[in-house]
C-alpha cells in the first residue's frame, strides 16, 4: 500500500492550515451550543443565514450556476424547512422577554457544524483531485442535497428561536 500512503500523505500536505483551525473553531462553536444559554433570535438568525451562504457558495464554487445542483440544494434545504420542524427545532424555549430566549443545551447543531464541514471538506478534495465524481449525477444532486437541508436544519432552529421571542398576545 505505499501508493495509497503517498497519496494520503500528498493529499494532507495540501489542506491549507486554516481548515484545521475552522474546524477546531467549528467544534468549539458546536460544544458551546451544547450548554444551556440565553440567545437572542438576531444572533440565532445571522448563524442560521451566515452557514445558508457558506453551503450555497459551496456549491457554487465548485459546480457554477448548474441548475440540477442548485436544485437540487433547494430541493434539501425546502424539504428541511417544511418538514425539519418536528426533529430539528430545539425544544423547551423559554421567551425571556426583551428578545431573549432561553435555549437549553443540544448536540444537534454541533452535528450540524461538523455536517457542513464534512460535506466541504469532502467536496473541496475531490474538486482539487480534479475527480470524476463531479460528473456523477449521483454524487452532485446527494451532496448538494445534503448542504441544503443542513442549512435548514439552521434555519428551522433559527425560525423556532425568533417565534418563541416574538410576543404572544393575551387573550381577553
Amino acid at each position: 500500500m505505499p501508493n495509497a500512503t503517498a497519496a494520503t500523505t500528498a493529499t494532507a500536505a495540501a489542506i491549507p492550515a486554516w481548515v484545521p483551525a475552522l474546524l477546531l473553531g467549528l467544534v468549539w462553536l458546536g460544544w458551546k451550543q451544547t450548554r444551556p444559554r440565553t440567545v437572542r433570535p438576531a444572533v440565532v438568525g445571522g448563524i442560521a443565514l451566515g452557514m445558508l451562504v457558506f453551503s450555497l457558495a459551496g456549491v457554487i464554487r465548485a459546480f457554477g450556476a448548474d441548475a440540477a445542483a442548485l436544485a437540487a440544494w433547494g430541493a434539501g434545504l425546502a424539504t428541511v424547512l417544511a418538514l425539519g420542524a418536528a426533529g430539528w427545532a430545539p425544544r423547551g424555549l423559554q421567551s425571556l422577554g426583551r428578545q431573549q430566549v432561553h435555549l437549553p443545551g443540544s448536540w444537534v447543531p454541533m452535528g450540524l457544524l461538523l455536517t457542513v464541514f464534512a460535506a466541504k471538506f469532502a467536496l473541496g478534495t475531490v474538486v482539487a483531485m480534479r475527480s470524476p465524481l463531479l460528473a456523477d449525477a449521483a454524487f452532485v444532486t446527494a451532496l448538494c442535497a445534503l448542504l441544503g437541508a443542513v442549512s435548514g436544519g439552521f434555519g428551522v432552529r433559527a425560525l423556532a428561536v425568533r417565534r418563541c421571542a416574538q410576543p404572544h398576545p393575551i387573550a381577553a
